[in-house]
């Protein structure tokens, strides 16, 4: 069977458990700076933020139970709370899951950063490629503006040619 220390616990961060306890993140904050005060030791992150252990939270609530008893300060009850409480080393819990979870939305965040580039690189093609389009749509219209114009001068140049040719060498002879 495995020892307990060995064992890795989930660690909550304020905002939990505030939600938790139902109390707002600036209370949860000054009962652990308060629990701090009498040497309470609390497990925290490369960013020497607090991370609150079951356990933890178990004094937190009962900090908070008794401070709603008549005549008892929040300095007290978390001295009396504090001194209930048996003096066993924790084991530091599984951060590396949390340290994971940051990891896992850096890299989607960097991966979102990467296609909001990629798409803005393709909107820019995209307008490219419309203004090429609208620039050979205009060069179309106007080589067939112009071939039309030939064809027309062509046509019409054939049949004076052809009506020319059916005059009599007479009138040829007078041009008439």
């Amino acid at each position: 069977m495995e020892n307990d220390t060995t064992r890795s616990e989930k660690a909550y961060w304020t905002n939990e458990v505030a939600k938790r306890l139902d109390i707002a993140v600036t209370t949860v904050r000054k009962y652990a700076t308060l629990m701090e005060k009498h040497n309470y030791k609390f497990i925290r992150n490369e960013h020497d933020q607090r991370a609150f252990l079951e356990r933890d939270i178990s004094v937190l609530k009962s900090i908070q139970s008794l401070s709603k008893s008549p005549g008892i300060t929040l300095e007290e009850a978390v001295k009396t709370v504090l001194e209930d409480i048996p003096k066993t080393p924790v084991s530091p819990p599984d951060i590396k899951e949390n340290d994971q979870l940051q990891a896992i939305i850096k890299q989607y965040g960097n991966e979102f950063t990467t296609l909001k580039n990629e798409n803005a690189e393709l909107k820019n093609m995209m307008l490219e490629l419309q203004d090429m389009m609208k620039e050979q749509k205009e060069y179309i219209a106007v080589s067939l503006e112009k071939r039309d114009k030939q064809i027309t001068e062509f046509y019409k140049k054939t049949i004076e040619e052809k009506q020319e040719r059916k005059k009599s060498w007479f009138q040829r002879l007078f041009n008439n």
